[in-house]
Parts: C-alpha cells; sequence; structure tokens
C-alpha cells in the first residue's frame, strides 16, 4: 500500500513539474517572439527610397505603372509616412470622364487635389525567416475643394496579404487598394459614399532603406 502511494506521489510530483517546465517554457518562448517582434520594427526605423505606382479598375501593373520615385519613412510608432502623397491619382477611379456624357464634378475635384501627407499604421508583424509579413491600415483622408465647400474624403481600404519586409535588405514592398470614397462632412456630421468613384484604385510601394 504504502509503495502504491509512493508512487502515485511520484507520479503527481512528475506530473507538475512538467506542466510547471511547460509553463515557463511557453511563457518563455512569447517574451523571446516580442522581443522579435520589437528588434524587427526598431530596425525599420528610418528614410526609405523607391517607387510608387497605381493601377485601377481591372488594369494590371506594369514597369511603368510602378515607376514614380518616392521618399517615405517608418518613425519609432511604427508608422510608415509619405510627406507628398499624390491623392489626385484617386480621380483615375471615375469612369465618368465626359468622354461619353458629361464628366463627373467629382473627377475634377479630385484632379485638383494637391500633394499631401499619407500615414500607414503597421499594426501587427508575422515573423517568417528572413521576410516579415505586416498589416497595416492606410489612413486615407484627405481635404478637398468642391463647387460650394471644402470637405474631406475618407477612402476605404482592402490591403493585400503580401506586404512584407526583407530584413536582410532593408526592404519594404506593400500594396493597398481603395475601393470606395466617402464625403465627410464635420460640421454636420454626416457621411455620404461617393457613387462616382466606381473603380478601385491599387497602390504598390517598394522601397529601400538609404539612412
Amino acid at each position: 500500500m504504502k509503495r502504491t502511494m509512493t508512487a502515485a506521489i511520484m507520479l503527481l510530483c512528475t506530473f507538475a513539474l512538467t506542466v510547471m517546465t511547460t509553463g515557463c517554457s511557453s511563457d518563455n518562448n512569447e517574451v523571446e517572439h516580442q522581443k522579435s517582434v520589437e528588434q524587427v520594427l526598431n530596425n525599420m526605423v528610418g528614410i526609405y527610397e523607391g517607387t510608387l505606382g497605381f493601377t485601377y479598375g481591372t488594369s494590371t501593373a506594369t514597369s511603368s505603372s510602378l515607376g514614380w520615385k518616392t521618399i517615405c519613412k517608418v518613425d519609432k510608432d511604427h508608422n510608415i509616412i509619405f510627406d507628398q502623397f499624390p491623392y489626385h491619382t484617386l480621380a483615375n477611379g471615375v469612369s465618368k470622364k465626359g468622354l461619353v456624357g458629361v464628366a463627373s464634378p467629382l473627377l475634377a475635384t479630385l484632379q485638383k487635389v494637391e500633394n499631401s501627407p499619407l500615414k500607414i499604421k503597421i499594426e501587427a508583424v508575422g515573423l517568417n525567416y528572413n521576410r516579415t509579413e505586416l498589416f497595416i491600415v492606410p489612413d486615407v483622408k484627405f481635404n478637398v475643394t468642391g463647387t460650394k465647400e471644402i470637405y474631406e474624403l475618407s477612402g476605404q481600404i482592402r490591403s493585400s496579404r503580401n506586404n512584407y519586409y526583407t530584413m536582410s535588405t532593408s526592404e519594404i514592398n506593400i500594396e493597398f487598394t481603395v475601393n470606395k470614397l466617402v464625403r465627410i462632412n464635420k460640421e454636420h456630421g454626416t457621411a455620404l459614399v461617393e457613387n462616382d468613384f466606381d473603380m478601385p484604385v491599387t497602390y504598390y510601394l517598394k522601397v529601400k532603406r538609404v539612412k
């Protein structure tokens, strides 16, 4: 009887030690993963140069559509920031260009929009060997001057799953699509979908850290 009790106690002790060891190992792995994530994000901070391009509707990306030179930076808060983003390119998402029939007022409005800042928030990363997946939220909001008022347009975004940072070369590749534009009237607290924006515009960013 004593031998049976002793064996049972030893078994329980072994089980308890195994659980504790597994728990500690899991906690340590999580801490190490978090450290790795922070290291990657901190390593991304800097100035980047490369190309920014776009396609619209069902068109596909070509070398000419991806060839604009651009500069952006990644700050310590994990934002990718453009000082001069070409918002006027969203005019390509309006099909009523006046070639047949009447041009959309939105077309002329977007064509006149000046370059202004764009911020892309890196919400999370997925570590995968040398390539780090980036989960992003582009903040596409800008002011425009209409025929009678100044108002804000906000873009609804679909982000590509093929967004990543390559650690060995310090390169960022990002793709996101503006599916819809919404007119925001802050004074009256209203939001109106711009139905004339009827073709999605997809942006492609490929940059490398230079300092």
